[in-house]
């Protein structure tokens, strides 16, 4: 090959990155802005960014291409796919698909004038996994304008205040309707949130760590705004007040310490730390003030030490007595499923809202004459929307929500057996299908099992989110709790499962849907309708809520 012709051939490479970067440059022009893309300290390229209520928002097609990745918008997804990885997002869901695993995110993706856009910390979450975590490889965004890049998920460079970020809810535009909000914190660095009286009810306090993150949710009343002071190494969250006693306070990690003193101005949390940043995150429905502590690695997270064992009492003295019980009385939320106008299942004469009632009205005497508080979210033969359900469970503030059904099978198809189910991705086909079924009660009219059908499907989307997961664990410990006392009891038990209801989403507490038999069978239905069993299924599901809560 000729001299000439070989240096003709070097400069193909050249050629198509030069056409690539102009392109971008093309298309970042066309939106509200551009951001260049840093991975660690290189310059990638231009993005193109658009501002908003919950921005900046930068274009996944533009921070794809510039890893490498090729895009394709498929209806309400975007795919994108480079070698083995594949990454699938969908429009107005708060988790992506990295492969086979759920990734929890900040905000929503939307489409907005033929473009996918995504919050900064939403696509440094995603991205992240595929860059690598390490200093060289954390990806970060030069705004423009003499600003400092957006900060990576490690140490921020420090830069003047960031204006609060609060997460877009997904819709059409940005700035439809509020959602999450997200402002990161920089103790130690002199700047101050604004100021702000505190305002509302701390509830309880819980903790939880993925990666190289350490997370502690304020649970708190609707409405509740705390103030927060900064300080070297510290952070102050100040409430009106807090609930007495307080559950969690002690933290499980060695890295961040907590304490709560109450004083005339209220009630006031120090978390104490040496995190390179801490993020602060409101949720709504039920309220929560989450705060993330990021430290440079998973193996820099150590466990809180054991705390000393009680000192034996010496012989001849009379050991203590036990004090009480740190928590007040029990509450628990029972939620006969269906009712008036919705009859549920209907099968061998036998309509589901009849025998929801009917058990739940037996194990509310049971449970009340053990001591424990009871709410029924229906006494008598009324319809209620499903969010109408939880929200009683959440302003109450219970201990545990139980929502009861039996199932049905379409006609040619046989089963039986009691099945107690969690909010979580579905465990086969057949749970996603029984909650297609279950919340055909949420939307109504001519396409309402359409239209449900896709909120199911998109509600499978939303369940990486971190605090759902914490709920997952603890419903799954209530699960078998009641599965348990359902085989003492001599119930036919089949299986704990997953499945997306809605019923369950809303709930802020440990929380199970139990179907506790099969109309369609005509066995079962005969059994269900018969109130002796009707009250063996009562005192065998609350034997097992007093299992799990005492």
């Amino acid at each position: 090959m000729s001299p000439s012709r070989r240096a003709a051939r070097s400069l193909v490479p050249a050629l198509f990155s030069a056409l690539l970067l102009l392109g971008l440059f093309a298309s970042a022009a066309g939106a509200e802005g551009c951001a260049t893309l840093y991975r660690g300290s290189k310059a990638l390229g231009p993005v193109a960014i658009l501002e908003g209520a919950g921005g900046p928002f930068v274009s996944l097609t533009d921070v794809g291409a510039l890893l490498g990745f090729t895009s394709a918008p498929l209806g309400e997804e975007l795919h994108l796919s480079q070698g083995n990885v594949k990454i699938r997002l969908v429009r107005d869901a708060v988790a992506a698909w990295y492969n086979l695993y759920l990734v929890p995110m900040y905000g929503a993706p939307f489409e907005r004038d033929g473009r996918w856009w995504l919050d900064i910390p939403s696509v440094q979450a995603l991205f992240q996994n595929f860059t690598g975590r390490g200093d060289r490889d954390r990806l970060r965004f030069d705004l423009g304008g003499g600003q400092t890049p957006a900060p990576a998920v490690a140490a921020p460079t420090p830069a003047p205040t960031p204006a609060p970020m609060p997460m877009p809810t997904p819709a059409p535009t940005p700035a439809s309707k509020e959602g999450p909000r997200l402002e990161t914190l920089l103790p130690g660095s002199g700047r101050q949130p604004a100021s702000q009286e505190p305002h509302g009810t701390a509830l309880r306090l819980r903790w939880s760590t993925t990666r190289e993150r350490v997370r502690a949710v304020i649970d708190c009343v609707d409405g509740a705004t705390p103030e927060i002071r900064l300080a070297a190494g510290t952070v102050e969250v100040v409430f009106a007040e807090a609930q007495d006693p307080f559950d969690g306070l002690a933290s499980p990690y060695a890295n961040v310490t907590t304490s709560l003193r109450r004083d005339p101005k209220g009630a006031v949390f120090t978390f104490s730390s040496q995190s390179r940043r801490v993020e602060k995150l409101v949720l709504d429905n039920p309220r929560r003030i989450v705060f993330d502590f990021f430290f440079g690695s998973p193996s820099e997270i150590r466990p809180a030490a054991a705390p000393q064992a009680p000192a034996l009492p010496q012989p001849g003295l009379p050991k203590p007595k036990k004090g009480p019980a740190p928590k007040g009385r029990l509450l628990v939320v029972l939620d006969p499923g269906h009712g008036g106008k919705d009859p549920g299942a209907v099968a061998n004469g036998v309509k589901e809202k009849a025998i929801n009632l009917a058990v739940g009205l037996e194990m509310e005497k049971i449970l009340k004459a053990q001591g424990v508080d009871v709410i029924m979210t229906r006494r008598t033969d009324v319809y209620l929307k499903l969010q109408e359900r939880t929200d009683i469970a959440n302003r109450a503030d219970a201990d545990m929500f139980v929502s009861i059904h039996a199932n049905a099978l379409p006609p040619g198809k046989n089963s039986s057996g009691f099945e107690i189910y969690i909010m979580a991705l579905p465990t086969d086909k057949d749970a996603l299908e029984l909650a297609k079924i279950e919340n055909r009660e949420y939307v109504e009219g001519k396409t309402a099992g359409q239209a449900v059908d896709r909120k199911t499907e998109m509600l499978l989307k939303i369940l990486g989110d971190m605090q759902q997961n914490n709920k997952i664990n603890e419903s799954t410990a209530a699960a078998e709790a009641l599965f348990r006392a359902g085989k003492s009891h001599g119930l036919p038990m089949k299986r704990v499962a997953q499945a997306p209801f809605f019923v369950l989403r809303g709930a802020g507490m440990p929380a199970v849907l139990l179907e506790t038999g099969f109309l369609t069978n005509a066995r079962e239905a005969k059994l269900l309708a018969h109130s002796g069993y009707q009250r063996r299924i009562a005192e065998a599901m609350s034997a097992g809520v007093l299992d799990y809560l005492r």
